[in-house]
């Protein structure tokens, strides 16, 4: 039996190993036989309307679908030459308990991702071909999937029990009501520190329509009395929810206050991904979170007990997390391939990110030791694509949690990236306050089991699987729109060098103006809005045409966050490139001057 068994691990291993460098290689094996017929594998859409304009869509679409399909007819013949597919596992996949099946399924993972990284530099010292990683890394994302799919059909039963059982666990209050409380407390600084303020980063700025919401963005309302108005209107209604008064009704109006004020900023050409704000409040608007602690539940003089009504609506929520890094990492992968974290791009994202910064870097110069940079973006993709399994179960849910929460401070001291800041914040919602609150109860004091279910017909079961099923929609097809919408997953590949605008700006008494040093100051985050740029120039270089409307778009971005005064005479432009590495940026690759700027009043919108 163990003979058969190493047998058996021996032919799969074999067979993934055949896979991936079939995968790997088939590009060069297709260009070396001829040529002409790797053209139509690699080139894109545009060079086959070149040469084919009258039928080049259907050429595209008939080669795409040959060459993506490639890797899964591998992995289907590897899965079902046999009439028992199961049989071809050194293990059976059947499993009695979900500890089981999850160790079986870490311990695939773990060999599958060796595999592919040893491949990998394989592949890139044979062949410095992008597409043939990129081959490579999206086999081993189908082929986890394909594995996985098997794992939970095989298992459907267990799978089915253990999810009933995770969302029907009767559970005390006190978690429920605690994260309304938290949550709620940080909605308050929201309002009052960081969205009262927004109106100014967007006057004047042109409206640009977001997937599926071109006709809300042209009617929506925005003036600063209005917008300033809702702020303070979401934070009273934040504060009543925290004292629990009336509270479905506030938690009703929450929902209206943050979708405005979250919505606003987002429709003037840059998407800020705090839709969790959203999902989170309209979750908590349709659950009972006001049961205790809670002068609602004092008047009404409710009585305590455990409950799956008090479970089901924070599984929800945690979900929301788990969608947001699962996709983060699935695209740094199918986007990126292993490059992305395994090539001289990790070490780019970084020193852009200084760049971007204002030449901020930290005291560690973490870009002169590659092995670790590039080590520790290998572990991010694995951590993204493993958050949801972790978060899911409550004895690894502890891991999940410090693995984020230490991955995000990593990032944050080495990159500067203010957003993941913000996205830890609502790290607040795993605390186990019914945990903590079971130290120091005593067993008097043990609550009763109440069989009260949510109800399946009820808005309070069915809004929180809409929000979070259409999220799943947007993620999938990594659309980012509002509310509903992927979270960035930066899977990029940086090159060295970068292009940008640069701003050179005069006020009325012909004194120049450091543009770097009142970024520092006002604490302006050009790293926001700088993505934008390298195209602007591009499309200069490569036309020689101004795009001065998107220019001067970039540069109201630059005034409103450093609030700069209306008695700037003039500002001009140039077009930059620059090496990213610290050590060469005064070798500029390229400079030179492409528009002026006039200065002009501009009334807030």
């Amino acid at each position: 039996m163990k003979c058969s068994r190493i047998y058996i691990l021996a032919s799969v291993l074999i067979g993934l190993i055949f896979t991936y460098t079939s995968v790997s290689f088939y590009p060069t094996i297709i260009d070396l036989w001829n040529t002409n017929l790797g053209f139509y594998f690699m080139e894109d859409l545009v060079d086959y309307k070149k040469y084919y304009p009258n039928f080049y869509f259907f050429l595209y679409l008939g080669s795409r679908i040959i060459k993506y399909s490639f890797p899964l007819f591998l992995v289907f013949i590897l899965f079902k030459l046999k009439r028992n597919w199961s049989n071809i596992f050194p293990f059976n996949l059947s499993f009695k308990t979900l500890k089981e099946l999850s160790g079986f399924l870490l311990i695939q993972f773990v060999i599958n991702l060796l595999i592919i990284v040893i491949i990998y530099f394989l592949v890139i010292a044979l062949n410095t071909n992008f597409n043939a990683q990129l081959s490579l890394s999206r086999a081993f994302l189908l082929i986890q999937l394909i594995s996985l799919s098997c794992l939970l059909l095989k298992n459907n039963a267990l799978i089915k029990q253990s999810v009933q059982n995770a969302f029907e666990e009767p559970v005390p209050p006190y978690n429920l009501a605690l994260t309304r409380i938290v949550f709620f407390s940080y909605a308050i600084f929201l309002y009052i520190f960081v969205f009262y303020n927004a109106p100014g980063t967007f006057s004047g700025l042109e409206r640009v329509p977001l997937p599926g919401l071109a006709w809300l963005i042209q009617i929506w309302p925005v003036s600063t009395p209005l917008y300033s108005g809702v702020c303070a209107l979401g934070a009273f209604s934040a504060l009543m929810v925290i004292i629990g008064y009336k509270t479905r009704f506030f938690l009703i109006l929450s929902c209206f206050t943050v979708f405005y004020v979250d919505a606003t900023p987002n429709f003037f050409g840059k998407l800020w991904h705090h839709q969790i704000l959203i999902w989170i409040t309209w979750v908590l608007a349709v659950s009972p979170c006001f049961d205790v602690f809670s002068i609602d539940s004092k008047l009404e003089k409710k009585q305590l007990f455990k409950s799956s009504i008090y479970n089901y609506h924070l599984s929800i929520i945690f979900l929301f997390f788990g969608l947001i890094y699962f996709f983060a990492g699935f695209f740094k992968l199918w986007n990126g391939g292993l490059d992305w974290a395994l090539s001289e791009s990790m070490i780019n994202q970084v020193r852009l990110e200084w760049f971007e910064n204002g030449n901020r870097m930290p005291s560690i110069r973490i870009d002169k030791v590659p092995f670790l940079l590039k080590a520790g973006g290998l572990l991010v993709i694995v951590f993204e694509l493993s958050f949801i399994f972790l978060i899911s179960n409550k004895r690894t849910r502890w891991i999940a949690v410090i693995g984020g929460l230490t991955m995000h401070n990593f990032i944050g001291y080495f990159m500067n990236i203010g957003f993941f800041v913000f996205l830890q914040a609502f790290y607040l919602v795993f605390i186990p306050w019914n945990a903590i609150i079971a130290k120091f109860k005593s067993k008097k004091a043990k609550l009763e089991v109440s069989d009260q279910k949510t109800p399946l017909k009820s808005l309070s079961f069915i809004l929180p699987l809409i929000i979070l099923f259409s999220n799943l929609g947007f993620s999938i097809f990594n659309i980012s729109s509002y509310p509903f919408s992927a979270y960035p997953s930066y899977h990029d590949i940086v090159p060295s060098t970068f292009k940008y605008l640069e701003f050179k700006i005069q006020d009325v008494n012909s004194k120049n103006i450091d543009l770097w040093e009142q970024a520092k100051i006002n604490h302006f985050r050009w790293e926001s809005f700088s993505r934008f740029e390298p195209s602007i120039v591009q499309n200069y270089l490569d036309s020689n045409r101004i795009d001065s409307s998107k220019i001067e778009q970039q540069w109201l971005h630059w005034r409103n966050g450093l609030g700069l005064s209306d008695d700037i005479d003039s500002v001009q432009v140039y077009a930059v490139e620059i090496y990213l590495e610290p050590e060469k940026q005064e070798d500029t690759i390229y400079k030179q001057y492409i528009y002026t700027i006039e200065s002009r009043p501009y009334n807030e919108q």
